[in-house]
This record gives structure tokens, sequence and C-alpha cells, in this order.
């Protein structure tokens, strides 16, 4: 597409029309859907911090109302008309642009198309207890974050 890559409509059509998960079963299902999303998501690990909770052996399966927000946040996130990824141009230069916090790290790939910055791609995860007390230059930096593996891009 010369345009750019959207998300699949029925992928998005599944998501915007998952009821709020009940049960253990079905939070695994709506994250799994979300997750394959994940590179049109540039606030995916800010934005999904507590329902992952709720997957943790010993927690009750009892949503609060920051589960119910953070579920509806995610749906939307995905429904926006925004979410564009544009074509890499092999010969073109990229810019990589990072951001942290202490809920998580963010990544863009991106070029200039047109004489705008253009996002390629999005990556982000979520940091750890010990990583979120770091310098943010330091999280930015971090090379385990995972982050690079997420921009593996084929032509």
């Amino acid at each position: 597409m010369p345009d750019g890559r959207f998300p699949i409509k029925k992928g998005t059509e599944s998501i915007s029309s998952f009821p709020r998960p009940h049960n253990v079963s079905s939070l695994k299902r709506f994250l799994g859907m979300i997750g394959y999303f994940r590179e049109y998501n540039r606030y995916m690990s800010q934005c999904s911090t507590h329902l992952p909770s709720l997957l943790r052996q010993k927690a009750s399966f009892a949503q609060s109302d920051q589960h119910e927000t953070e579920f509806q946040d995610l749906k939307s996130s995905l429904l926006s008309k925004d979410i564009t990824l544009y074509q890499p141009n092999w010969d073109g230069d990229f810019q990589v642009h990072t951001d942290a916090s202490k809920a998580g790290c963010g990544a863009m790939l991106a070029q200039k198309h047109n004489g705008t910055l253009q996002p390629v791609r999005f990556a982000s995860k979520a940091v750890t207890p010990t990583v979120s007390r770091w310098p943010t230059a330091h999280q930015e930096l971090l090379p385990s974050n995972g982050l690079s593996s997420n921009f593996a891009i084929t032509s």
C-alpha cells in the first residue's frame, strides 16, 4: 500500500465487539488479540499495566474501575483513525525516537516522507520495578529492553 498500513478490518471489528472479559480465559484471548496489533499502538505498555495483573496465579479476578478503563482504552487505541504505519523506504534514512517513564519504554521507528516524519513501526515494553527506578536516559538506552527485536521489518 503506498499510503501506509492499517490494522486489518476483521481484527479491529473483533476487538471492538469483544465483551468485557469475565474470566482469565477471556482476558487472555483479549490480550492476545490486542498484542497481535502491538506495532500499531504507540502506548501499548502504558495502556496495559492493570489487566495483566489479573493473570497472576494468586490474583482474584475481581475487576476494578481501573481494569474497565484500561480495557476500553486498549480497544479505542486500535480503533483510532490515526494509526497508520508507513511503508519503509529502504534507500532512505531511518530515525529512532525513544521515550521512557516509570511505567514503560517506548520507541518509534520513523522516516521522513514528503517532508513529514511518519511512523514505520512502534514498540513498547513495560519495565520492571528495578528498572523503573533508573534515570530516564538509562531506561531509553537499555539494550535488553526487547524493543529492538520488535523492529524486525522485512521488505
